[in-house]
């Protein structure tokens, strides 16, 4: 709620992507399923969901049930929506391995941004640096120009390479629109 309190009015533009790992994703899921059973909302979910066919290598009369929650509906027009970011999950990046769970501990962060625009400004914006784009090529037989004779050539292949970079960075309008959950065990 802190994110649109007094920011925004109640009932627009109160869409929140939350960015997180596996870990979150499989708990908030959890999480929404215990809230609904303990409501007794569970028996009329499982009811009116589709049992669906599918193909399998086991049984020619294969069939497939399940759901998975992601968004969720809140008060005054408020939706959190789940947004995996693989790079939470990655243990090459991320060594720090919680003791409960085996898992990265920045596999259970969430971070949530407001993207919806205010007063007609995005309230996140990707933008390009200036003059950062480059480019170039690494010739061999063959170059841009056409084939190589008698000149320079960094490998044996009848072809070149083209690179190309740019740098981008992400402008943030309002960062109070913003904010992340980390955990921490004591």
């Amino acid at each position: 709620m802190d994110i649109f309190y007094s920011h925004v009015e109640p009932g627009s533009k109160r869409d929140i992507k939350a960015f997180t790992g596996e870990y979150v994703m499989l708990n908030f899921h959890r999480a929404v399923e215990d809230v609904l059973a303990k409501k007794g909302l569970m028996t009329i979910i499982d009811s009116n969901y589709a049992i669906e066919k599918t193909s399998s290598p086991y049984n020619k009369n294969a069939l497939s049930y399940g759901y998975q929650f992601t968004k969720f509906r809140m008060f005054n027009g408020m939706v959190l929506e789940l947004v995996h970011n693989p790079l939470y999950d990655d243990p090459e990046i991320n060594f720090e391995i919680d003791p409960v769970n085996n898992r990265p501990v920045e596999s259970q962060r969430i971070t949530f941004m407001d993207f919806a625009p205010q007063q007609g400004n995005n309230n996140i914006v990707l933008m390009n640096l200036r003059n950062s784009f480059k480019h170039g090529y690494i010739p061999g037989l063959q170059s841009p120009y056409g084939p190589t004779n008698n000149g320079p050539m960094a490998h044996s292949g009848d072809y070149y390479d083209v690179h190309c970079q740019a740098q981008k960075g992400v402008h943030i309008e309002d960062i109070t629109r913003c904010g992340e959950l980390l955990l921490s065990r004591n």
